[in-house]
């Protein structure tokens, strides 16, 4: 009997003369713009990681509505479906990157849809903790939807905190290395800095030729922080950076096999147009703000040099208590930084349990 009721989801109680196991967390994780089931689900890929940290069966992940894969009519039901069934079971972490957090808001009308007193429920709310990352849905005015589209369309170019983030340099603190860079730091006084460190070094991602180029860029570039030539230290870095652009590419894919081909990102159809548009809003953002009046957890996992300001994700929350509370901010990472870094993200997710 006490093996049957030590099972996921049954409640964490005494019964008798012996405690019932807490239930295990389960993780949904829904992605930001471009990423693929293949990238997702890669060796090297977060899937992986989180499942390192949750356990076996207890993670779903899935790939962006706006991606190279085939559009999926039914992309938004069966992210529904899973989190329908994992909420009434037992504890259950939502994770939402980038366009994830407005992909949710589809999600969230096709529950209601379905059971419009789901998110009454007082076992679902206990059960649900919402994490956002570099949230969309987060502009005010026209101004900033502007200016939202133009940052989104620079993070592919911009691979200036990427490669040292990937690939971490050898022998310099990595709080050393993010001053060369004029980008504005999120972190705070007051709020939870995960540091970066224990990272991996991906160098089974590099040939034997990229691991020496950038064990000499990196002596280089140690050098010039060390005497403090910033100038020399950005030029270094620059070079150092376009050698590291095809093995920073395979990171990200999950895989140090590298391909030449070139996937189109395809739109999703009338449900992708439909993110886009309102990733450029701030209903997402409002949708979610709903929730967090209505007693649900949501926090904050927080780029430190994201494009998203720190100053906009504390408005979410009611008081400056609860931003602090809620909201940590994850060291040099920059917008993306969950693909490159995965055993660091996978564990600072886990690690938030209420």
């Amino acid at each position: 009997m006490k093996e049957a009721l030590i099972e996921r989801g049954h409640p964490a109680e005494k019964m008798g003369n012996f405690d019932v196991a807490k239930p295990q967390r389960y993780c949904v994780f829904i992605p930001g713009l471009g990423a693929t089931q293949a990238d997702m689900h890669a060796k090297f890929g977060i899937h992986t990681a989180l499942v390192a940290k949750y356990g076996e069966g207890n993670v779903s992940t899935f790939n962006s509505v706006v991606s190279s894969d085939k559009p999926d009519p039914e992309h938004f039901s069966k992210i529904a479906d899973v989190i329908m069934t994992q909420a009434k079971i037992g504890p259950i972490d939502i994770v939402m990157h980038s366009l994830g957090s407005t992909e949710f808001l589809y999600i969230k009308k096709i529950i209601k849809k379905r059971d419009k007193n789901f998110f009454r429920d007082p076992q679902v709310k206990a059960n649900i903790r919402l994490e956002k990352i570099g949230e969309s849905g987060n502009s005010i005015g026209l101004r900033e939807r502007i200016t939202f589209a133009k940052d989104v369309a620079r993070i592919n170019s911009d691979t200036r905190l990427k490669t040292p983030y990937a690939f971490p340099i050898k022998d310099v603190a990595f709080s050393k290395v993010t001053e060369i860079f004029s980008r504005k730091s999120n972190k705070r006084t007051g709020y939870t800095a995960i540091p970066f460190e224990n990272a991996r070094t991906n160098e089974n991602f590099l040939t034997p030729q990229e691991k020496a180029a950038k064990n000499t860029y990196d002596i280089k570039l140690g050098s010039a922080l060390a005497e403090n030539k910033l100038k020399k230290a950005k030029r270094i870095g620059k070079q150092r950076d376009r050698m590291l652009k095809k093995p920073l590419r395979a990171v990200f894919a999950g895989t140090p096999q590298r391909s030449t081909e070139k996937k189109r990102i395809q739109i999703g159809g009338f449900q992708g147009v439909r993110v886009l548009l309102r990733a450029l809003g701030n209903k997402p953002i409002r949708e979610l703000r709903k929730l967090y009046h209505e007693g649900f957890t949501v926090d904050s996992l927080v780029p430190e040099f994201d494009i998203l300001p720190i100053n906009r994700v504390v408005k979410f929350y009611d008081t400056e208590q609860d931003a602090k509370k809620h909201t940590r901010v994850m060291q040099g990472a920059p917008h993306e930084a969950f693909a490159l870094q995965v055993d660091l993200w996978a564990d600072a997710l886990k690690a938030k349990n209420y």
